[in-house]
């Protein structure tokens, strides 16, 4: 079961991604600023990261994070709109995918 933290969501969003993991199995770490994630991936032990793709400088954190935690996948997903940013683990690279709940749950179980 993968490991998850959740960064930078306003409260809806964070509360429907909190029923969507726990449904899908997943262990949720905790819930993080983003000015605080690197210092909570540092005390925990997360598989993922989701970030909220909509903040400002969102993407450059996002691979900021995965160039600090090589072994971490990063999600960047947007709440407004149905695009995510999938950062795989180990420097693979990194693409944009489309957003639905069956997308999501594979890249975070993977």
């Amino acid at each position: 079961m993968p490991r998850v933290l959740i960064v930078n969501f306003g409260v809806i969003a964070r509360r429907g991604l909190l029923g969507f993991l726990d449904d899908a199995g997943v262990d949720v770490i905790t819930e993080s600023s983003q000015e605080h994630a690197a210092l909570r991936l540092r005390e925990a032990s997360a598989d993922v990261v989701l970030l909220n793709l909509d903040s400002d400088g969102a993407a450059v954190r996002a691979r900021e994070l995965a160039d600090a935690f090589p072994q971490l996948k990063v999600i960047a997903c947007s709440a407004e709109h149905p695009t995510m940013l999938v950062l795989p683990p180990h420097g693979g690279g990194s693409y944009m995918s489309e957003l639905t709940s069956e997308r999501l749950e594979a890249e975070v179980m993977t």
